[in-house]
């Protein structure tokens, strides 16, 4: 029988995988694999995945089919019922060495390129690439008869070595101190200032390049939050209360730009559509748990008409068609965005924990990329590279104390604040405090999400009602 060559190989590299044992992550390289298809019958995809964490000495095969052959399919490029036959059947001939090297052989003729050699020895690790050179196979499926005949396949792999996380600047830290006369004292790092109760005083921050403003919180002698205005996303304004106050700014990474992370190829970045909305009795509960219906929900809205219109082929028996977020669900979980459970319950309504949530957040980037390492997610761990994904980005925090808590369902307010970080949203905080009285009773403007809430909330709200 005629093989479809792209999916012979790609099951080959996923049966392969799945024979040979896990290899102990290191922090050492990266191995980004890209397939694209062109010509009559082509889908026009491209799809790239990287891998994280390895030392080297994994199995090249096996890292190649493990981290693209899943997702290729997932984007529907095998469409031929060669290709089906031979999932349903598996590949039963091919489960050695040298039938490895007879498949690559026979299989991939006519094939070019410098990968060839490579994947053709099954013993071959991934640290015989150069770091930093581009390897590829290029190759023509010519079944004859097949929908995908004359299409051509490019496979290409590199090997980077992984760069650390630039460290974080310090937080600094300004006191103003009440006096027996009904005056304070500004202490900066540019002198002390003189001002007295009920002064207006104004802050002027300057992060560090990469950085931005995170927080800028006031409180009084008390310990109670003093209302702050933001003039621009660097100035901000407070009043003077009696006794004084204490201010805290905050600073955090910037996050990587959508057209780096591939974020903008699915989801709709811009600022002017809103993605979340309050419960019915008009407040936002920023504290309350998120589920899993309502997650899907909020990525379905921020799709982009193309994604949002695929053809579902996923569906759980406990998210009936007339359920009132199955179509979010169904799409995400058709494009390879959320996974069910099991293969047959999605649970909508239950609250979705905070590595589930990075972890869908983390498919729509390109790539895996490194990032902070926390004491409670260890590489064993299954959304390690999801979290490490997300920190590397700029679009994750941890709780404290160096750890992530990725079990604890996550809360409304930290899951706006994750997607406006990998959407690049960045709130026009004048804007927000001019327009508070518009949005939430329950969120007000000293809580830390504040801004984050008012800019998920700015905007059209689409799909998904």
């Amino acid at each position: 029988m005629k093989r479809n060559r792209i999916a012979a190989l790609l099951l080959a590299l996923m049966m392969i995988t799945s024979m040979l044992p896990a290899a102990m992550a290191a922090d050492t390289y990266r191995l980004t694999v890209t397939i694209t298809d062109s010509g009559a019958g082509a889908t026009g995809a491209h799809v790239s995945d990287s891998t994280s964490y390895l030392t080297g000495s994994e199995n090249l095969v096996a890292e190649i089919g493990k981290h693209v052959a899943s997702n290729y399919e997932a984007l529907k490029v095998f469409e031929s019922p060669a290709m089906r036959d031979k999932l349903d059947r598996g590949l039963d001939s091919y489960t050695g060495r040298d039938s490895w090297t007879d498949f690559v052989t026979n299989e991939m003729r006519g094939a070019t390129g410098d990968l060839l050699p490579l994947i053709a020895d099954f013993d071959t690790t991934v640290n015989a690439l150069t770091e930093g050179k581009t390897y590829s196979i290029t190759y023509v499926n010519a079944v004859a008869g097949d929908v995908k005949a004359g299409v051509t396949y490019q496979v290409s792999a590199m090997l980077t070595r992984r760069t650390p996380s630039a460290p974080k600047p310090s937080s600094p830290l300004v006191n103003i101190q009440a006096a027996e006369d009904g005056k304070a004292s500004l202490a900066t790092k540019h002198g002390v200032n003189t001002v007295k109760t009920g002064d207006t005083v104004t802050i002027e921050l300057s992060p560090e390049n990469g950085y931005r403003t995170n927080r800028v919180v006031v409180t009084d002698k008390n310990g109670n939050p003093v209302s702050v205005k933001a003039l621009d996303n660097n100035t901000y304004t407070f009043v003077v209360p009696v006794g004084g106050v204490s201010v805290a700014t905050t600073f955090i990474q910037m996050p990587t730009p959508v057209d780096e992370t591939g974020v903008d190829r699915m989801l709709n970045t811009s600022p002017d559509t809103a993605y979340i909305q309050g419960k019915a009795d008009g407040k936002f509960h920023p504290s309350d748990s998120i589920t899993r219906g309502q997650v899907a929900t909020i990525f379905y809205r921020l799709l982009k008409a193309e994604y949002a219109n695929v053809a579902s082929t996923k569906s759980f028996q406990d998210v009936p068609a007339d359920f009132w977020c199955a179509d979010a669900i169904n799409t995400l979980a058709t494009l390879g965005i959320v996974n069910g459970m099991t293969t047959e319950e999605f649970a909508p309504n239950k609250p979705i924990t905070r590595a589930q949530f990075v972890a869908i957040c983390a498919r729509f980037a390109d790539a895996a990329v490194e990032g902070d390492t926390f004491t409670d997610v260890p590489e064993s761990y299954w959304a390690y590279d999801y979290i490490s994904t997300g920190s590397g980005h700029g679009w994750i925090n941890g709780v404290g104390g160096g750890k992530f808590d990725p079990n604890a369902p996550i809360t409304r307010a930290q899951a706006v604040t994750i997607v406006n970080r990998m959407l690049c949203r960045i709130a026009d905080r004048a804007v927000i405090d001019a327009a508070g009285d518009q949005f939430y009773h329950d969120v007000a403007d000293t809580h830390w999400a504040w801004y984050e809430i008012g800019e998920a909330s700015q905007g059209d709200l689409t799909r998904g009602d």
